[in-house]
Order: structure tokens, then sequence, then C-alpha cells
């Protein structure tokens, strides 16, 4: 089997009014937020004789409270497909398409939260997110891929940087010391990142597919779209946790051992979206897609999780991949 590449997308990208591309990675030595894409399963496949598989992963850098600070990039500019990959396959993502590095002036939580501005009284915590669009290969071609994203992630940029440049974090001093004022701020935090979801964006998604279909007749398809959602904290978050008497179910997480993957600190929303795709007066039938948001806290101990991703169009059958996706603050 030969080994999966992946893709993002070129230059030109739309710019969304509230975000502008780059300042997300930078050189600094300290630990930095990663999320990696590692291997992708096929457990439904679209084609009989095997699925050619593209992976777009979109990241996105925002701050609590903070306007204008949400920036974003594409991991990989060079879209490539994967050659056959058979049902019940796995095949590894290389670094260079599915590892999505944040850095930049990456503070973690419990240092902001030291560190806030005792005339704002509000924590300025870093959000780190990223989106993978995932497709299966037809007869399309990259730029098709390339122009569909374009104009689809413009609501998605939008949408996290209403949600996190919006949220309202308490940090004054009794926030930091009171547990169950700690624990309510946190709370607030976490029901944040629980906002974000790619679901906004599924309409556009699926009318764009439509047009290519109606157009093309076999469109490359998009699977789904797994994404995951992170606030950095230093090595120290859970002994302060300890100390404030917080567990993670206090604030609706997984603890270490809890979930269905090594997932301390964090949790995961499964979405579903089934929509009629209408181009013009045509309808081309009913379509399913479902995606998962996996959310919480990225510390330096490594987590991970396996993600589905669904769908069925009315111009493909059911096709399900599942993807293996890893987290941590670490050096780069």
């Amino acid at each position: 089997m030969a080994v999966m590449l992946a893709a993002g997308c070129g230059g030109g990208a739309e710019t969304s009014t509230s975000a502008a591309p780059g300042a997300v990675a930078s050189q600094i030595p300290d630990p930095v937020g990663f999320v990696g894409y590692d291997r992708v399963r096929v457990d439904d496949a679209e084609d009989a004789s095997g699925d050619e598989v593209l992976l777009a992963v979109l990241k996105i850098k925002s701050t609590t409270g903070v306007k204008d600070s949400t920036k974003w990039e594409w991991v990989s500019t060079n879209p490539v497909y994967a050659d056959d990959i058979s049902r019940g396959d796995t095949a590894d993502i290389p670094d260079s398409a599915g590892d999505a590095w944040f850095a930049g002036d990456l503070t973690p939580t419990e240092m902001a939260w030291l560190q806030f501005d005792l005339d704002d009284n509000t924590l300025q915590a870093d959000v780190l997110v990223t989106i993978a669009f995932v497709f299966e290969a037809d007869n399309g071609n990259a730029s098709d891929d390339v122009g569909l994203l374009q104009r689809v992630m413009s609501p998605l940029i939008d949408q996290v940087a209403n949600i996190v440049e919006g949220a309202q974090i308490p940090a004054d001093r009794e926030s930091r010391e009171n547990p169950a004022e700690s624990q309510k701020a946190l709370g607030a935090l976490v029901d944040s990142l629980k906002e974000i979801s790619p679901t906004l964006s599924t309409s556009e998604i699926l009318l764009l597919l439509g047009r290519f279909a109606k157009a093309a007749g076999d469109p490359n398809d998009v699977v789904g779209v797994a994404s995951t959602v992170f606030v950095p904290v230093g090595a120290t978050f859970e002994e302060d946790m300890a100390y404030l008497g917080i567990k993670p179910k206090d604030l609706g997480l997984f603890g270490p051992g809890e979930g269905d993957g090594k997932q301390a600190w964090t949790s995961n929303v499964v979405w579903r979206v089934q929509e009629d795709v209408n181009v013009g007066p045509v309808n081309l039938g009913r379509a399913d897609m479902t995606g998962e948001v996996w959310y919480g806290f990225m510390s330096p101990t490594w987590v991970e999780d396996w993600m589905k991703v669904e769908s069925s169009f009315p111009w493909q059958g059911k096709t399900v991949y599942w993807l293996k996706v890893s987290a941590a603050m670490r050096q780069p």
C-alpha cells in the first residue's frame, strides 16, 4: 500500500472579515500546541477498487475576549491524492500533511490567568482549532477541491472568531482563588469550545458538492469533517486542578482512561446533518453527513482519539473513515 498523502489549499485564499492568514506558527523553542492527524482507516469505501483519500487541514488560532486575534493557515498547500485504500485498510498520514503546529505568542491558560488585566477582568485564553476536510477523489481535480474549500472556510473562520473573541471569561482574583469560582470560569471556557462546530457551513458544502455533481457527474466527494478545539495549558495544570479540587467530570470532560481513547481533560461531540441537495430547481436527493469535534485542554501529556467521519450523498454510497488524531503541548 502506498503511503497516504494529503493536501490543503494554495495561495489566493479568501480572507474572512475577522481573520488574516499567517501568524500561526513561529520558531520559538518553547513547547507549542500540536495536533496530528496521524492515520486513516477505511471502514466503508466508496469505490469497490479502493478509495483515494485527500486530507486538507485548516488551523486557526484565536484568543478569548480579544478582538481581531483570529489567524489561520493551511497545514499543507500542495494537494496530492493517495493510492487506493480498500475497505479495512489503514494508512499513515504524512507529517507534512497532517501535523498542525501552533506557536507564535502562545500562552498556557494558567499563565494567562495570573497575568490578567486588572482593568479588564477577563481571561485571555488562546484557543487552537483544526478543521480537517476529508475527501474521496473520483474524477474531480484538486482545483475543484481548492475552490470549494476557499468558499466554505470563511464562515468557519468567522464562526470561530465570533465565539472566541466574543467570549468573556471572568478572571478576577476570586475566580483564581475560590474553587467554586474557578470551576465556574473554566466551565464557561469549556462551554465556549463546545460551540465551535463545522455544521454551520455544511449546507454550503452540500450545495457546492451538488453543483459539482450536476456539472461533472462524479466529483471529488467530501466524506466528512473532523475538528479539534483545544486550550493550551502547562505542565502543572492537573496539579493545579487537584489543589482546587476540580476534576475533569466537573467540567464535563473525560479523566484519564474514561474516554474511548487517551482523552484526559477532553471530550467530544458528534454532529449529523441530513439535508436535501438542491441545485436551482433540481433536487438531487438526500445527503447525510456526520462529523466529530474533539475539545478540551491540551497539556504536555500526550492524548489521542479515533474520530469518525461518515457520509452518504445522492451520487455516492455510504462512506465511513476513521482518523487517528493525537494532541499535546510539545517541543517543535
